[in-house]
C-alpha cells in the first residue's frame, strides 16, 4: 500500500486487524525526510540528516512492540532520491540506514521478500541505477510505454459486483500478482521526473523498481577510470581524425560517422549488457575537439597564408600572390597580355668601374622605385633580368585588354618620372645618373608555370612567353637606336591612341620577321577634361613623315626642317632630315619602304 497513514481515522483497528492477519502479505509505506547537512545543493543521501515518518501508531503499534509486532516487519519506505544536478531519478535505493544505524529497506525490498523469501534479497545493491522496463514476459509486448506497461485499475471496480465478476473474475484475476495500492491523481502531487519526456507517478516508480530487483537486472556505470580513458580516447579520435585528412567534406562525415558509432555502442550496452557508458563528456570532449581544432587549423592558415603572401610579394606581384593561393588553374593558357620591358643604358660600362656595393645599393633603389610603379598600376612585375624590368598586364587579372595596355604606358611614364627624381638625388650625393629604355607591346601570349618539375632540381616561375614577349624586348632595345625612352609596338596603339599623345617613330623589320612593325612615341598624357591640339611641329613631322615613306623626300625635307625649327632638340628629326639627304643624293631602288631592317635582336 504506497499511502502513509500517518494520522489516527475511523477503521484503524479493522484495519490493523486486517494487515495481521495477512501479514506475509502486506507492505505499507514509510516517509523518509532529508535535510542537508551542507550548503552544497549536489549532497548524497548519506551526507543528509533523515527522518522517518511512520504510520499511525492505532495502526503499527508502539516501537517498543517491534520485536513481537509483525508489522514493524511490514513497511518499506516509498522515497525515490533523485539525482542532485538535474533532479531526476535514475537510481533506486533498496537500503539505507536508520538513525540507530538499523538498516530500512525500500517499498520494493520489502515486496520481494515477501514474494521470493529473505534469500532473494540478500544480494540486492543497496543502491543502484535501474531501467525503467518491464518483463515482457508478464506484462504486455505490444506496447513499451509506462504509461501502458502497469495498468492502473480504479479502486472502485473492485465493489462493484458485475465488474467484479467481469472483469476480475471474482477474485482469481489477482492471484500470484503483485497489487500495489497508490494515488495517481494530480493533487496528492506524487509524480516525479525520470529519464522520461514526461513525469511519472510514483506507484509506476515502485513497480519498475521490483521489476528490477526481481530480473536482478540493473544498470552499471563505468569505473572512473574506464571514464577518464574514453574521455581522453574521444578527444585522440578527434586529433587523430584531423591528421589523416585535411578535406571538409570527408571531415564533416567523420564527425558525423564517429558520433553516430559511439551513441550505437552506448545503446547497445545500455540495453545488451546493462551497462551505462559516460557519454555527455566524451561526446562533448570529442565534438569540442573537433570544432576547436578546425577553428585553429583555419586561424593557422589564414595565418600562414598571410606569411606566405607576405613573403611571395617581395618576389611575386600581390595579384600573382592572390591568384596563386586562391585560384592557380585559372593563372595557365593562353592570354591577350601587355608587356613592359625597361633596362638601364649603359649599365654594364658602369659596372666595371664602381664601387660594386654603392652600385648595388643604387640598383635596388632603382628597382624599388620601378616595381612601385608597376605595383601602383596594377601591374604583376614578371622577373629581374640583371638591371632589366619585366612586367606584364593581364595574364592574372585583366579588366581588358584597353584598360591594361593604358596601365602599362602610364606605368611607363611613371618609371621615367621616378628616375628623374633619382637623379637628382643621386646628384646631390655624387652618384652617377641612369638611364632607361622602355619598351611595350600587346599580344596573345603563353601564360602559366615554367620551369624544371624535377623534384630533387625543382624551380618553376610564373611566366609568359611567346612572339609578344619577344618584340616588346626588341623593341625596348630599339630606345638605344632612337635616342628615346620609350617606345611602343604597333598592336597597343589601338588601346592607348585616346589616353595618350604619340607619334610615328618608323617601320622596322625585326631580326627573323617577315612583316615590319610600326613603333610609336609617347609625348604624353592627354587630359580629358581640356585636351589641347597637336603641336605645329608634331603636324609638320606626321605630315613629312607621311611623304617620306611615300618616296616625296624633297617635299618631306622641307617638312622636317620646318618641324626642326620648332623643335631643334628632337633627334629623330634630325636623323630623317639626314637620311632625306642621302636620299635624294642617292634614291633607293624601286623596292624601298622606308622599312628599316635590324640585322641585330
Amino acid at each position: 500500500v504506497d499511502l502513509i497513514f500517518q494520522s489516527e481515522g475511523v477503521g484503524d483497528p479493522e484495519f490493523k486487524k486486517s494487515i495481521l492477519k495477512h501479514s506475509d502479505k502486506v507492505i505499507l509505506g514509510l516517509n523518509i525526510q532529508t535535510e542537508s547537512l551542507n550548503s552544497s545543493m549536489q549532497t548524497t543521501l548519506k551526507e543528509q540528516a533523515i527522518t522517518f515518518d511512520y504510520p499511525s501508531r492505532s495502526i503499527i503499534g508502539i516501537p517498543e512492540e517491534k520485536p513481537f509486532n509483525p508489522i514493524w516487519n511490514q513497511i518499506g519506505f516509498v522515497n525515490f532520491f533523485p539525482d542532485p544536478v538535474d533532479h531526476t531519478i535514475r537510481r533506486v535505493h533498496y537500503t539505507t540506514l536508520g538513525s540507530t544505524g538499523e538498516p530500512i529497506h525500500s517499498f520494493a525490498f520489502k515486496i520481494l521478500e515477501k514474494l521470493e523469501g529473505v534469500e532473494s534479497v540478500k544480494n540486492l545493491p543497496e543502491e543502484t541505477l535501474f531501467r525503467l522496463s518491464y518483463n515482457p514476459v508478464l506484462q504486455k509486448e505490444s506496447d513499451s510505454y509506462h504509461e501502458e506497461v502497469f495498468l492502473p485499475i480504479p479502486f472502485f471496480q473492485i465493489f462493484d459486483e458485475k465488474i467484479w465478476e467481469r472483469n476480475f473474475q471474482s477474485g482469481a484475476f489477482f492471484k500470484d500478482k503483485v497489487i500495489l495500492i497508490g494515488v495517481l491523481g494530480d493533487w496528492f502531487q506524487d509524480y516525479h521526473k525520470t529519464s522520461y519526456p514526461t513525469v511519472m507517478p510514483g506507484p509506476k516508480i515502485h513497480l519498475y523498481s521490483l521489476n528490477a530487483a526481481i530480473q536482478k537486472k540493473f544498470l552499471h556505470e563505468t569505473s572512473r577510470l574506464v571514464d577518464y580513458l574514453t574521455i581522453i580516447l574521444s578527444g585522440l579520435i578527434a586529433f587523430a581524425l584531423l591528421s589523416k585528412s585535411k578535406e571538409p567534406q570527408t571531415r564533416i562525415l567523420a564527425l558525423i560517422g564517429v558520433n553516430i558509432a559511439f551513441a550505437g555502442v552506448a545503446y547497445y550496452f545500455f540495453n545488451d549488457q546493462n551497462l551505462v557508458i559516460l557519454c555527455f563528456l566524451p561526446f562533448l570532449t570529442f565534438n569540442s575537439s573537433f570544432v576547436l581544432c578546425n577553428i585553429y587549423e583555419i586561424f593557422a592558415e589564414t595565418k600562414e597564408r598571410a606569411r606566405v603572401r607576405s613573403h611571395l610579394e617581395r618576389y611575386v606581384s600581390k595579384n600573382v600572390v592572390r591568384m596563386l593561393l586562391e585560384n592557380p588553374e585559372k593563372l595557365q593558357g593562353r592570354k591577350a597580355v601587355t608587356i613592359l620591358f625597361s633596362d638601364l643604358r649603359g649599365f654594364t660600362t658602369l659596372t666595371e668601374s664602381a664601387d660594386a656595393e654603392a652600385l648595388v645599393k643604387q640598383l635596388n633603389e632603382y628597382l624599388t622605385q620601378m616595381v612601385k610603379c608597376v605595383f601602383q598600376n596594377n601591374g604583376t612585375l614578371d622577373k629581374f633580368i640583371g638591371d632589366a624590368v619585366m612586367a606584364i598586364w593581364g595574364n592574372a587579372e585583366t579588366e581588358g585588354s584597353e584598360i591594361d595596355a593604358q596601365r602599362a604606358v602610364q606605368c611607363s611614364l611613371d618609371m621615367i618620372e621616378a628616375l628623374k627624381k633619382l637623379n637628382l638625388k643621386w646628384k646631390l650625393e655624387g652618384k652617377p645618373a641612369l638611364q632607361v629604355g622602355i619598351g611595350i607591346n600587346h599580344g596573345q601570349a603563353i601564360v602559366g608555370n615554367m620551369g624544371s618539375d624535377d623534384k630533387a632540381y625543382e624551380r618553376m616561375e610564373f611566366t609568359a612567353i611567346g612572339d609578344s614577349v619577344n618584340t616588346a624586348s626588341r623593341i625596348e632595345g630599339l630606345t638605344k637606336d632612337y635616342h628615346t625612352e620609350l617606345l611602343l609596338g604597333e598592336s597597343i596603339i589601338p588601346f592607348v591612341e585616346k589616353k595618350f599623345q604619340l607619334r610615328s617613330i618608323a617601320l622596322v623589320q625585326m631580326k627573323g620577321k617577315t612583316k615590319p612593325t610600326e613603333i610609336f612615341g609617347v609625348l604624353g598624357k592627354i587630359n580629358p577634361l581640356a585636351p589641347q591640339p597637336k603641336e605645329e611641329w608634331l603636324l609638320n613631322y606626321e605630315k613629312a613623315l607621311s611623304l617620306y615613306r611615300q618616296r616625296t623626300f624633297e617635299e618631306a625635307l622641307k617638312g622636317f626642317k620646318m618641324a626642326e625649327e620648332l623643335n631643334p632638340e628632337d633627334y629623330l628629326i634630325g636623323e630623317y632630315i639626314h637620311s632625306c639627304e642621302q636620299l635624294i643624293q642617292t634614291p633607293p631602288d624601286e623596292n624601298w619602304t622606308g622599312v628599316i631592317i635590324m640585322k641585330t635582336k
